[in-house]
Formats: C-alpha cells, structure tokens, sequence
C-alpha cells in the first residue's frame, strides 16, 4: 500500500492553496499554516491562462471554477499618448479551442476563497495565525512563533517572494531588491465606466487592454464578475528614490501628474478611483537552489521563482508547479522515494518556471520603451507586419504562446515519471 504523506504547506495564498489541493487528492494529509490571522489576498484581478486551466480541469473543478471568471475576448496594446490600437491577439474562443481550456480572469479574494472551499471539502486543514519562527529541514519539522512544533513527512514553502522557508533552505539568499520601477493599483466601478460613451470601447467586449509608454505601461481589465475593473500601472522611478515597501496613498492629481500626456480616457478613469495607492516593485534574486537534499523540503510559486508581472505568469505558474507535484506523488512507494521524486519537480519545473522569469523580465524593457528610433520600430512592426518570434505582443508570438499556454504540466510530469520507471 502506498503511504500517506503528512504533508506542511507553509502559505495559504492561490500556490499553497492549489498545492494542499493536488497533494490531498493524491491521497496525502495537508496541513496549510497561514501567517495571517485570516485568509486575505494582495491585490485585485488574476489571470488563469490555459497552462493553468488545465490542471484545473484534471483535478475536475474547470467547470466550477468558470462560474466566478469572465472569458476575456481580446487582447490589445495601445500606444500611451494617442491610444491608438498597435495590437489585439483575441483570447476568447480561441486560445480555448487552440490549447483546449480557456483564458479566465477572475478576482484573487474570489480565486482564493474557491480554492479555499476545495481543500476543506477535500480535508485540509488550514490553520490561520500561525506565523513561522524556524524550520528543523533535519527533522523535518516546523517551529511556530507560539512555540509549538510541527512535524510531518514534508515541508512546503508556499510563502511568497520574501519566504522564510527559501531563508531556511539557501543561507546565502539576499533580501529583495529594487527593480527600479513602482506599481500603482486601484480599481473603478464598471457601471461608471458605462456612463461615459467614449470609455466604452475599452471594457466591452470584456478584455485585457494594456498602454505602452515611456518608462511606464499600464493594464486594465475587468475583475471578474464583480462590477469592477482593475487598473494597473508601472512607473520607472528616481534611482536615488527611496524604496516604498507598503502602499503609498496617492490622490488623483498625484496619479495624473504622474502619467501626465497618456491617453485622456485613462485620465478620466483615474479621476474615478475612489482610492489609490503605490509600491515600489521588488524582486528577489533567481533562486537556484528549491529542494532540499534529505527530500524534507521544497519551495513552490514565488518562493522558488518569483517574476515580474509582464507576462501574468506567476499565479500558473505556480499552479503548475502544484499540478506537477500531485501528480508525482501519486507514485510515492516509500518514504525513502521522496528525495528521488522532489528532485524529479525540480528537474520539470525549474527550466520553465525560470524562463518565463527571465522573458517577463526582458517585456518589462519592451513595453516602457522611451520615445524614439527603437519605440517606432516596436510600433510598426505590430501596426504593419505579421507575428513572428520575439514579437512584442508574445500573446500572438507564433514561437512563444504555444510554449507558455500549450503547456500540459501534468501530461509532461507523468511522461517524465514513465520515462524515470523505464531507465
């Protein structure tokens, strides 16, 4: 008989989450400690791309999960000044007929909650309030901050880009660092939108629509079933600035002075955000080291491979790490397996993960171009030539969107599991 695992996963955000479902349904026993002292996610809209949908339709929760999303139909990038369309890659039917499951957009308290509601139905344990002051990886045992210790057969770091477990697991591991830009959230009724007829054309049909300018760019899309649209920007700021480290409360002349001369409709817009706040972006360095040898421990979704936004790759990418691990597992025989088949993850998700790392890194250079020789050339080709590989709009790069949304993690980690049994 195969054993049950008695598994601690360490962060109840959507990788924690997505993981506890994955291992739980491969017949082990989770536990998820939480910090917080109650389940709360940063931030307002999420993208599931179908690399992501598809484990969800593994695991059978597609169809339900489809209930709290919107299936964007479009894709466009605009120029930051006049607005003018450069680009549009339609989403919705086609990239669910092309890679089988669709691109959603959905709320992450309303993705985190259904997650939530997954893994108490399945059994999980989810424990709030529980912050972590050390980890034992020799005897596989976590130290809360209360004193009580916590012994499993597997410890999980699903904590996030500045993740204890990850301090725990790579000594050398430096704090974040400043990735030299700012990100500025708030979010607007839709309803008021609405009223305003020269608006319209940006939130109907329901799609992702992104601004590219000089040191800056910005995103808005619809929060899924709510009447809300979320409203993204980055900014390049001062290198002798000082880091923000939690929101800094903006009015909307700060915003607006902020992105002086971009699109009037986005002008308008901000001066509908009932709040508003900005960030610096922070980024921890690439981590090179996500299991640990005794076979005690590994780190999932940010803690191992945290990204820039530019690709919105990072929540599925964590769930596809959460898809490979259960489906490894299923295969323990012995607890003496484990070493073996973490490695197994590693090896699977380590070179994608860090790929897409270093690709959203590398848009963040193309989408806040300066104006000029370079900016033109980007605005042409998208205006005037067909796709082709390294194109700025990787949502319609014949080479890049088959890689990152044709991706089955699931059907490759079983491939891989097969091709380990055979050797």
């Amino acid at each position: 008989m195969e054993p049950s695992l008695r598994v601690t996963v360490i962060g109840a955000g959507l990788s924690g989450l997505t993981s506890a479902i994955g291992l739980q349904r491969s017949g082990h026993k989770v536990t998820i400690l939480e910090k917080a002292t109650e389940l709360k996610e940063i931030g307002a809209g999420i993208n599931i791309s179908p690399n992501a949908t598809k484990v969800f339709r593994e695991w059978s929760l597609l169809e339900r999960l489809e209930k709290i999303c919107i299936k964007p139909a479009l894709a466009e990038m605009h120029s930051w000044s006049s607005g003018q369309p450069l680009s549009a890659t339609e989403l919705h039917p086609a990239f669910e007929r092309e890679y089988s499951t669709p691109y959603l957009v959905t709320h992450r308290a309303d993705l985190q909650k259904f997650l939530a509601n997954e893994a108490r139905r399945l059994g999980v344990s989810i424990r709030v309030g529980c912050a972590v002051e050390k980890i034992d990886i020799s005897l596989s045992t976590v130290i809360l901050q209360s004193g009580e210790s916590i012994t499993s057969d597997l410890i999980l770091g699903a904590d996030g880009e500045r993740s204890i477990v990850r301090s725990n697991l790579d000594g050398n591991w430096n704090l974040m660092k400043d990735s030299g830009y700012d990100v500025y959230r708030f979010t607007v009724p839709r309803s008021r939108v609405l009223e305003h007829p020269d608006l319209v054309p940006l939130i109907e049909p329901y799609s992702i629509r992104m601004w590219v300018g000089p040191g800056a760019h910005m995103i808005l899309y619809p929060l899924g079933t709510h009447d809300a649209l979320n409203v993204i920007f980055t900014r390049q700021h001062a290198p002798e600035r000082p880091i923000i480290i939690h929101p800094q409360p903006l009015t909307v002349n700060e915003i607006q002075n902020d992105f002086k001369g971009w699109d009037p409709r986005l002008h308008k817009i901000m001066e509908m955000a009932p709040s508003s706040g900005k960030r610096t972006m922070l980024y921890a360095e690439e981590c090179t080291r996500w299991t640990h040898e005794t076979g005690h421990l590994a780190l999932i979704g940010d803690a191992a491979h945290a990204a820039f936004p530019y690709m919105a790759q990072g929540a599925a990418m964590g769930i596809e790490d959460a898809g490979a691990l259960g489906t490894l597992l299923e295969h323990i025989k012995d607890l003496s397996d484990l070493p073996k088949l973490l490695h197994t993850y590693e090896r699977i998700r380590k070179p994608r993960a860090l790929e897409i790392r270093r690709r959203s890194e590398a848009f963040k250079h193309v989408y806040t171009l300066p104006d000029g020789p370079q900016q033109e050339e980007r605005d042409t080709a998208l205006l005037h030539e067909k796709p082709r590989e390294g194109w700025a709009n990787f949502l319609s790069d014949p080479v890049m969107r088959p890689y990152v949304y044709g991706y089955d993690i699931v059907a490759m980690t079983r491939k891989a599991i097969g091709s380990s049994e055979d050797n």
